[in-house]
């Protein structure tokens, strides 16, 4: 996950999934999904920020708990950290 600020007073999201990263488009959506549901639920606290989720690995499972508990997680790390341009 990349943040810079964007000067505005609301956040925005990018998102980069790959078919090397996750070769079923069902899973490629899901992280699309799950990734816009949480930034959802998140977007009060970024305003300023534009925000890059991107797709590394999949978690081995078909658990999609594992993937919203791991973004979530990053959702904390970014809002814990001091942005700067």
């Amino acid at each position: 996950m990349l943040a810079r600020n964007n000067g505005l007073n609301y956040a925005r999201l990018g998102l980069v999934t790959s078919k090397k990263k996750a070769k079923r488009a069902v899973d490629r959506n899901l992280v699309k999904r799950l990734a816009r549901e949480t930034f959802r639920l998140h977007q009060h606290q970024l305003v300023g920020l534009d925000v890059l989720v991107l797709l590394r690995s999949l978690p081995k499972e078909d658990d999609p708990s594992q993937l919203r508990t791991q973004l979530e997680t990053l959702w904390g790390k970014l809002l814990a950290k001091p942005q700067q341009d």
